[in-house]
């Protein structure tokens, strides 16, 4: 994955998903690359779940 300020591991983004923590999901993923953030998506199974913050 591209290097950012702030990464997102796909744990991390399964932690947030599971809290409901979505400010701090939404900007942990406008940070990354957009095909960062579908392949993050995609190995967490979770692309459906937050389709609606992209």
């Amino acid at each position: 994955m591209a290097e950012t300020k702030d990464t997102l591991t796909a744990p991390e983004l399964r932690r947030l998903l599971d809290a409901g923590r979505w400010y701090r999901l939404r900007r942990a993923l406008d940070a990354l690359h957009p095909a960062d953030v579908a392949e993050l998506l995609e190995g967490v199974g979770a692309s459906q779940e937050i389709l609606f913050l992209r």
